[in-house]
Parts: structure tokens; C-alpha cells; sequence
């Protein structure tokens, strides 16, 4: 119908323009969100970081903190779980990051779901070490 008429026969017009417009204000949006989120998943990595290595919790509990049935045995545990937990976060904290910066300016529309996916190996690997650590003492 008419739609068609002017958009193969009128290149440059209102209708076109506005399209236009919409589509780079999506793709605008679609990249802003993008942005969003993956700072955000940043923020709260270098937040846990920051927690775990500087101001980890003092007593065994059940809200916070690194709680595993090892971790939660004795005082002594507890407080080499959270040492060595926070010092590996933090030395994963560089790679993290510079993985976040990299995507970011890919700005590859699944980018949160592979940073999602390497702070689960991280953290698993995390796990894995200070258990094993655990396991020691």
C-alpha cells in the first residue's frame, strides 16, 4: 500500500526518516542496557571482592560469606575460608574485568551470558581450591 509506495519511491522522507530514527534509537537502547548490565555485574564482582578480602565476616553465620559444611565447622575454618577466599577473588578480579572491558567494546548481544558463564567457573574454581584447602586443615 501506501508504505510501500514511499519507501520505494521517496528514499527521503518523513516516514523513512522516522524509521530510521527508531531503529537507531533501538539499537541505542538495545546497547545501553548492554552497558548497564555488564557494569553492574562488574560493580557487584569488585563489591564482593572488596567485602571478602577487607571486611569479611567475623562469626560463622547463616547470612553472609563464604558457607560451606567445611567452612561452617569451627571459627578457625571459617576464618582461613574467608582469607582464602577473598584472596583468590581478588586475583581473579584483573582477568574479570579486563574480560568485561573487552566485551563491552565487542558490545556482542550475549556478552552478559559469557561473563555469566566465566564468573561461574571462576567460582567454582574458587570453591574448589579453598575446599581443598579446607580439606588440609
Amino acid at each position: 500500500g501506501w508504505e510501500q509506495f514511499v519507501s520505494n519511491y521517496c528514499p527521503i522522507t518523513a516516514y523513512n526518516l522516522c524509521n530510521l530514527l527508531k531503529t537507531k534509537t533501538t539499537k541505542s537502547i538495545n546497547n545501553m542496557t548492554h552497558i548497564i548490565a555488564n557494569t553492574a555485574f562488574a560493580l557487584v564482582y569488585i563489591t564482593i571482592s572488596l567485602l571478602m578480602k577487607f571486611k569479611p565476616p567475623k562469626k560463622i553465620n547463616l547470612w553472609y560469606g563464604y558457607r560451606t559444611l567445611r567452612s561452617m565447622e569451627s571459627q578457625a575454618k571459617w576464618d582461613k575460608a574467608h582469607q582464602l577466599f577473598g584472596k583468590y577473588l581478588w586475583r581473579t578480579l584483573p582477568i574479570t574485568i579486563t574480560v568485561h572491558i573487552l566485551l563491552l567494546m565487542i558490545t556482542y548481544p550475549f556478552a552478559i551470558l559469557f561473563i555469566s558463564l566465566i564468573f561461574v567457573a571462576e567460582m567454582i574454581g574458587i570453591i574448589v581450591l579453598v575446599e581443598q584447602q579446607l580439606k588440609k586443615a
